[in-house]
């Protein structure tokens, strides 16, 4: 039986949105996992969003 394209895309963002959050937030602290315990989920949010930021080309 082959999985619906509303079901690998269901899979897909719930499996993608999480790790792609947690890959960022790992390198915005420096690959320091015990920073990351630290912190609160705003404090991560803005650091998250900070680092994006920081990443993104320019010109």
């Amino acid at each position: 039986m082959t999985p619906s394209l509303n079901a690998l895309l269901l899979v897909a963002a719930f499996w993608t949105i999480p790790v792609t959050t947690a890959a960022l937030l790992y390198r915005a602290y420096g690959s320091s996992f015990e920073d990351m315990k630290d912190e609160t989920v705003v404090d991560s949010a803005q650091r998250m969003g900070s680092y994006v930021v920081a990443t993104l080309p320019t010109g």
